[in-house]
């Protein structure tokens, strides 16, 4: 609890009651009805990193996610999300989502990932009142992108 996921769930507005993927591996919940398109702008402008998707044939109105890769895709199929955004995704996966009809955003691993960075700051200052912690500002995305 708490967790990448977690984190990942609040900021993508996933509902609170998300049930688990894959052994909490990745969430999935209800969500404020939207376009996979409208999903992927966001996610480039709140993750900080570069978006790339697969445009499903339904508004999104339950959303699956999982930080790391796409291996996901056929459970979140099966459980109903209209959409998935993941961290990685293979070729396969998104020929996958396009032809089951499902939205796919591929926000980057570092993407995906890196709010947890201030989450677990908070949670150490708590533990340890009398440590300063602070999210590196040597975090960042590996990759360059072009536009």
């Amino acid at each position: 609890p708490g967790g990448v996921n977690d984190t990942l769930c609040d900021i993508l507005g996933i509902a609170a009651e998300a049930a688990e993927l894959a052994e909490g591996c990745g969430r999935i919940g209800t969500t404020m009805p939207t376009t996979v398109e409208a999903l992927a702008k966001f996610c480039a402008a709140t993750l900080h990193s570069g978006v790339k998707y697969v445009n499903g044939q339904k508004p999104v109105t339950c959303l699956a996610e999982v930080s790391g890769g796409a291996a996901l895709l056929e459970e979140a199929i099966a459980r109903g999300a209209d959409c998935l955004v993941t961290g990685e995704a293979a070729h396969h996966i998104a020929l996958l989502a396009r032809q089951k009809g499902i939205g796919l955003v591929v926000a980057g691993h570092w993407g995906t990932e890196h709010a947890i960075a201030d989450v677990l700051a908070v949670q150490l200052e708590k533990q340890f009142p009398a440590l300063t912690v602070a999210h590196a500002e040597a975090d960042a995305d590996p990759y360059s992108y072009l536009l």
